[in-house]
């Protein structure tokens, strides 16, 4: 996959993430309701799959985040990209996460 691809997809991540946190903070309740929906047992496993891949611990903070990037799970997984390149996508969003929640506990 080009750089471009992962640069753009990246970018969508960051766009959902932001989409979904500004969405929690200004309609908290219907958040809420959205979130607690179900949704498709495919793309939980594979979300499941990804973080065992890239050992990573989800904390209740970043929930919402996750969310987010199952969303993205089913979207992605249309397009048929590989394990390894949503796993890798899939750290990046995680890193920048880490970052963002790191910089609003400065504050």
């Amino acid at each position: 996959m080009k750089f471009k691809q992962i640069r753009n997809l990246y970018d969508g991540v960051k766009r959902q993430i932001k989409e979904v946190r500004d969405a929690f903070y200004s309609r908290r309740d219907s958040v809420i309701q959205f979130i607690e929906t179900p949704i498709n047992e495919e793309a939980i496993a594979g979300f499941n799959a990804m973080v065992k891949n890239t050992n990573t611990n989800i904390d209740k903070e970043m929930y919402y985040d996750e969310r987010a990037i199952k969303l993205l799970y089913i979207q992605l997984n249309r397009e048929f990209f590989t394990s390894k390149e949503l796993a890798g996508l899939y750290k990046r969003v995680i890193e920048v996460t880490q970052k963002e929640n790191v910089r609003k506990k400065l504050k």
